[in-house]
């Protein structure tokens, strides 16, 4: 019999128990699917991990022996070690892509993932092993012959099978902002396929003799292996830096850990932002359900009080009539919460995963689930149901009798808005929205919260767009103040590049990696050196554009607030393939929109005893106009802004689905509390169609509250989709400055889209004023 009742009530409030059911389901849906996408991939990359071993940490250098590879396995808590040398190569395409070519003498640690051919040998001498995005942008198979350029010596190898490396889930070329896999690549040889003739050109080594057909002992001696991989057993593997710099006595440029490593740690990040966001969206949907649960239990029991007197009259018992009614709310958002935790992860990954995996690398891409899906599914079906219960308690300790007739009207008592001295002067229509505002505080509350979140979920969607095109124009306007960057071979010699810069009337940029050491702190940052003829410029920590000159030494302002150092503070840096420290005194705190490092001058790293080796050179010359046979290739500024817009593919996904979901949640709010509003005020308002208001009178006066509540929606919402623009970047580490921004005319679109919402609910009810049964409203208990 109750199951009976309660289906004929939710038929009758159909709209009202549909949006609290829908409020369930989108929360636990958005966490369930985006957390679905996160969880997906996070077991695809711990599988990834430890099928291929991947290292724990790298030790960078010169010239690592036998000697300082055994020194460091010694250590105690590194498990194994192993060589590895590391050089960049070009290929033999038309477009000259950057390979990042690897030679391994032992293949037991950050193994690549075979997909196809043998698996790898590191005693082959004459196959290489390429990375899968790069042979299928460039229609290389198993068989096929591939010629490298080292430094002028040409290797050529059969491709003896295609890999995935576990170190580049994310990889570009130079500072290409989004990946173009036919111009950049990985490679994995054995150290036996060296072309002996390049040796002489690397480390140490440089003053060796190279002879030909020498010993595969001799000619390992020869080779200068860069890097060393370890893993440990450590937690805490940080901390093994200390005891590598006295078993190398110092003979290292630097140690990282996997945390560190940019094609590991950028989809880490990818995947913290994510979380922020269904963290934030689950917390929006549920508290919204919970106040539509207040207002819709609260009425119905309300309503029902004869109901209830009866059953109490006819020996059910308060506990069963309790547990009927906390049965819708425990129905509707079991039934929403198990849907959005079944269709979430199937459906959400599939919308975000083909933009992922345009920019990331991993062998496969999917779905998955987590026990918290589950866990926040019953967390919203207990808070949905515990409030249930706290609606309905009231009217349920009432004893029999009570019930059985009409609630009492509440004592009447003026509002705190008829004590303003100019309350008489106002319109009958606004007093009469005061006094309910005054009187029907939960409701009123809902709908101020509907329109704040639908308010703040627009704001945020238009800050994400305005915040990364500002983020854009900061870049390639305000910093990068030139047209062309024009990139330059590695032979170019550094007479050579300041001929075409003479020419060109542009400026040479140096750029490197660097080791800052501050307070017992060190970090591996991005080094930018300028000749400060104003194309390469800085914006200080108030985003004033200025030039750099003489001994600037331009720190970024994240950086120096994780180094704890401030203008003026002293820090030790070298670049990193060197091991000697220099001192610099920090004279500027600048800002960059991406990456974190230090910006400075050519005079000082000359005086620093570093060779000025320019990368590029900045011009305003026009691409057609520019020709050299020491120009590398060519990036226009018009590109450099496309591919931008490119790799902001997956925000735009998420700005589509904000606006999307602000639009529904306005909706389904208004409009339940518009149903609310009409039948709590049916007496009154069929009161005032007798006295003589007309329908459009009515609806005009029932808008104004809403309007009301909206423009305290927007008042409020504004500067909430702001701060939740900016909680999401700033989880996402020091490699992007931005503020949260909202142009004027993206405030004025998102207040139009609320106050929009907010008339078109109204009109939703023009026929059900126009219908008001004034006889059937306004007849009393017979």
């Amino acid at each position: 019999m109750l199951l009976h009742k309660m289906l004929r009530d939710m038929k009758w409030n159909k709209m009202q128990f549909i949006s609290i059911f829908l409020l369930a389901f989108l929360g636990v849906y958005v966490y369930a699917g985006v957390g679905g996408e996160v969880a997906g991939i996070r077991e695809i990359r711990n599988s990834y991990n430890k099928e291929t071993n991947l290292g724990d940490a790298w030790i960078y250098g010169e010239n690592f022996t036998e000697d300082d590879l055994q020194a460091v396995k010694d250590i105690e808590g590194i498990t194994d070690a192993q060589r590895r040398l590391f050089l960049t190569a070009v290929g033999e395409s038309e477009q000259k892509p950057t390979i990042y070519l690897y030679f391994q003498e032992e293949n037991d640690i950050s193994k690549p993932k075979v997909v196809q051919g043998e698996e790898f040998d590191q005693t082959d001498s004459k196959h290489v092993w390429l990375d899968k995005r790069f042979a299928d942008a460039n229609d290389l198979t198993v068989g096929d012959e591939y010629t490298f350029d080292i430094e002028g010596n040409q290797l050529t190898l059969k491709i003896g099978g295609i890999i995935y490396s576990p170190e580049y889930t994310y990889y570009t070329d130079d500072d290409a902002i989004i990946p173009d896999f036919s111009k950049v690549g990985i490679a994995i040889a054995s150290y036996e396929t060296i072309p002996m003739e390049a040796l002489g050109l690397q480390g140490k080594n440089a003053e060796n003799v190279v002879v030909k057909n020498i010993s595969e002992e001799a000619k390992k001696a020869f080779i200068p292996f860069t890097q060393m991989v370890i893993t440990t057993d450590l937690t805490d593997v940080g901390s093994l830096e200390d005891k590598i710099s006295e078993a190398l006595d110092g003979g290292y440029s630097y140690f990282i850990t996997r945390e560190s490593i940019p094609g590991v740690n950028q989809l880490q990040d990818e995947m913290k932002q994510h979380e922020a966001m269904m963290i934030v969206f689950t917390i929006a949907f549920v508290g919204i359900a919970i106040l539509a649960i207040i207002t819709t239990m609260n009425r119905l029991v309300n309503n029902q009080r004869t109901q209830i007197g009866t059953m109490k009259a006819l020996g059910m018992k308060k506990g069963k009539i309790l547990r009927h009614y906390m049965a819708y709310g425990f129905w509707l958002s079991a039934v929403g919460a198990a849907l959005g935790v079944a269709l979430g992860p199937v459906t959400l990954p599939r919308l975000f995963i083909p933009s992922m995996s345009s920019a990331y690398t991993l062998p496969e891409w999917k779905g998955g689930y987590s026990v918290s899906f589950f866990l926040v599914g019953m967390i919203t079906v207990v808070a949905c149901t515990l409030t249930t219960y706290l609606s309905c308690r009231k009217v349920l300790a009432v004893n029999p009798a009570d019930t059985l007739k009409p609630a009492a009207p509440k004592k009447g008592k003026r509002s705190i808005f008829e004590k303003l001295p100019f309350w008489n002067k106002l319109s009958f229509s606004v007093q009469y929205n005061l006094r309910d505002l005054s009187r029907s505080k939960i409701r009123c509350l809902m709908g101020f919260a509907g329109t704040l979140c639908c308010m703040a979920l627009l704001v945020c969607s238009a800050s994400m767009n305005d915040s990364f095109k500002n983020m854009r124009d900061w870049l390639y306007e305000d910093i990068q103040n030139f047209d062309n960057r024009v990139e330059l071979k590695k032979e170019t010699t550094l007479y050579d590049a300041e001929s075409l810069s003479k020419e060109l009337q542009g400026e040479l940029i140096m750029e490197d990696s660097i080791i800052v050491k501050a307070k017992n702190k060190k970090k591996i940052l991005s080094f930018t050196a300028v000749e400060g003829k104003g194309l390469y410029r800085f914006t200080n920590s108030n985003l004033e554009i200025d030039t750099l000159q003489d001994s600037d030494f331009a720190i970024t302002q994240k950086t120096a607030e994780a180094l704890g150092i401030k203008e003026g503070d002293e820090i030790s840096w070298h670049l990193l393939d060197a091991e000697k420290w220099e001192t610099a005194t920090v004279t500027i705190i600048n800002r960059m929109p991406m990456g974190v490092g230090i910006t400075t001058t050519r005079k000082v790293v000359e005086e620093a005893g570093y060779d000025f080796i320019p990368s590029y050179i900045a011009t305003d010359v026009a691409e057609d106009d520019i020709h050299s046979d020491q120009i590398k290739k060519i990036f226009t500024k018009k590109s450099m802004l496309e591919a931008w817009d490119v790799s902001m593919e997956t925000m735009t996904i998420i700005v589509v689905l904000l606006i999307v979901v602000a639009a529904l949640l306005g909706l389904l709010i208004l409009y339940n509390l518009g149903l609310l509003a009409y039948a709590e005020r049916e007496k009154e308002l069929a009161t005032l169609k007798v006295v003589g208001f007309n329908a459009s009178k009515l609806r005009k006066m029932l808008l104004i509250q809403n309007t009301w509540l909206s423009i305290f929606g927007i008042i409020v919402g504004t500067p909430t989709g702001l701060l939740m623009v900016q909680y999401m970047v700033d989880i996402m580490g020091d490699a992007f400055d931005m503020t949260a921004t909202l142009s004027i005319p993206s405030f004025l679109l998102c207040s139009g889209t609320t106050l929009l919402v907010s008339i078109v609910v109204s009109i939703m009810f023009s026929g059900k004023l126009k219908k008001l049964d004034m006889v059937a409203a306004l007849k009393g208990v017979e």
